[in-house]
């Protein structure tokens, strides 16, 4: 029997060909030759040949391939984005051109991942013709316009992500900041409403399954009750549509929460079943929530398979200046003005707490959100420009924290752009900063959080949560109908109801799960950013 000759890629005698790669394996790192796969002999020829005309994409069969940004796109479903890489034939050996499994060499993957970085951050230093050029640190010089403040920003494939304090990243931190645009999706701009529709019925779902009542839902309720313990499930695994957790999971990711207090800030217990004091209200801000969730839904709100990559939740209360009356009552005065001083020192509190928690856990990657900064935030427009402030002050305490890169996800439902606000307050304070702050538009908490997760680092998320959620259980707030906010979303995208009153009640009322913290917000060597305490 006579073998098939193998297929060869065709070589333009005009100069040297290129290989082209898509990413097959996104649990692998970019660097493994084994995550590439070859593009088919006709495809990589296509591609190249469009690359060599200096094109700036190639549609190859359902993906569109963009050849200035390394990625390939699915023409119908825009989740579905690859890596793409080229690799020149080796004119020394030219058999690599010639074999179908042809796999890129690993010293040319490091030496082109490192070019890529390398290069990516050095366009920041050139400005264009006209343009004042601003020192932001004793490394590196960017571009400042009169349109914006992106003078760090590192741009991969044509998405936006604004570093401040680009020399603090390490290497580490580097690459993973820049491959993100290409690992993740962008979020789905759906009102939030809309996106827990998509959710809810799976959820409701998998909690009949652990034993909720089939007739408790409605479209106020916060409750959830179920009629045994999950731990006497006969049941082993659980599923919500294509993700499925085994009982031993769910219960290990129960077991991992905790209630946390502020020492000396809270007088009686977190957990309340009765109704909140003004007083026990206004504690509420010392309460925290911390476990480890899994992501179950990606950013298009489809079920994930084989989400196993754990990360640290913290949820913890916002001020409420719209709702709440005794918020209201502290922090505005008679003339109807903030109190800027004592909300600060509030917003100050929620922020080291938060970061203690994460710091406890060794938390390398923090991934945050704008708490306070929606309908909570009333009509005072400058709330968002107060919680960036407060939050740069703390990770501008020397020593406080460990974390390689603080990362803020501000992405914009309605008219509220938090993403300017953290911008404007960061960009100022850049020098004073201990810690390098990723701000991205594009990109959910939640995808971020489990995509580092997924790579072996630790990261954790915040959940902008409630008074009644932290007080009595009610983790989730509205998951099952009425209003949805970022709490409802996160409760319905990831295993966050494990933390629910209703499913873990062991979590409220057993002392041993309650820990007293002290963040040290005030902690000596605090370094004071540009713009002082209004």
């Amino acid at each position: 029997m006579t073998s098939k000759p193998k297929k060869k890629v065709p070589r333009d005698d005009d100069g040297p060909t290129g290989l082209w790669y898509f990413k097959k394996n996104e649990e692998l790192s970019s660097e493994d030759p084994k995550a590439w796969k070859l593009y088919k002999p006709a495809e990589s020829t296509k591609i190249e040949n469009s690359y060599q005309k200096g094109a700036k994409t190639v549609t190859v069969g359902d993906y569109v391939v963009h050849l200035k940004t390394m990625i390939q796109k699915h023409k119908s479903d825009k989740s579905k984005v690859r890596e793409v890489l080229r690799q020149d034939c080796d004119e020394d050996d030219t058999s690599m051109c010639d074999s179908p499994n042809a796999v890129p060499k690993l010293s040319f993957l490091l030496k082109e991942r490192s070019s890529t970085i390398g290069s990516t951050v050095s366009t920041i230093k050139e400005s264009p013709p006209g343009v004042k050029k601003l020192k932001l640190d004793s490394e590196i010089q960017a571009t400042m316009t009169d349109e914006d403040l992106d003078k760090t920003i590192i741009q991969p494939p044509g998405q936006s992500i604004l570093v401040v304090g680009l020399s603090l990243l390490s290497d580490t931190a580097k690459q993973l900041i820049h491959a993100l645009p290409v690992a993740i999706s962008e979020i789905e701009r759906v009102p939030l409403d809309t996106a827990a529709t998509r959710m809810r019925g799976p959820v409701r779902s998998f909690l009949h399954q652990l034993g909720r009542l089939k007739d408790e839902t409605s479209e106020t309720s916060c409750k959830i009750t179920l009629s045994g313990t999950v731990d006497k499930l006969k049941k082993s695994t659980f599923t919500i549509r294509d993700f499925s957790i085994s009982k031993e999971s769910i219960l290990e990711l129960m077991d991992t929460a905790t209630l946390s207090t502020v020492f000396g800030k809270v007088k009686r217990g977190p957990y309340c079943a009765e109704q909140l004091t003004d007083a026990e209200h206004a504690e509420a801000q010392y309460v925290a929530v911390t476990g480890y969730i899994l992501s179950v839904f990606d950013n298009s709100y489809r079920t994930m398979k084989n989400s196993k990559a754990r990360y640290l939740s913290v949820s913890i209360p916002g001020i409420n200046l719209k709702y709440s009356a005794v918020d209201k009552a502290r922090f505005i005065n008679k003339d109807k003005s903030l109190n800027t001083s004592l909300l600060l020192e509030a917003m100050r509190s929620v922020w080291a707490h938060a970061l203690h928690l994460m710091e406890d856990k060794k938390t390398s990657f923090p991934v945050l959100c704008a708490i306070g900064c929606g309908a909570f935030k009333g009509g005072f427009a400058e709330v968002p420009e107060l919680w960036a402030q407060a939050l740069a002050e703390q990770l501008s305490l020397r020593e406080a924290y460990s974390f390689e890169a603080v990362i803020i996800s501000l992405p914009t439902f309605g008219t509220d752009r938090n993403f300017d606000s953290f911008r404007k307050v960061f960009s100022d304070v850049e020098k004073e900063l201990c810690h390098p702050v990723v701000l991205t538009e594009r990109y959910s908490m939640v995808e971020i959080a489990s995509h580092i997760a997924r790579l072996g680092h630790t990261s954790a998320i915040l959940n902008p949560s409630d008074v009644e959620a932290v007080r009595r259980g009610k983790i989730g707030m509205f998951w099952d109908g009425g209003h949805a906010a970022l709490e409802e979303i996160l409760a319905l995208q990831t295993t966050l109801l494990l933390q629910h009153v209703g499913v873990n009640p062991q979590l409220w009322t057993d002392p041993s799960r309650h820990v007293a913290v002290d963040p040290k917000m005030y902690r000596s060597g605090k370094k004071k950013p540009t713009k002082g305490n209004k």
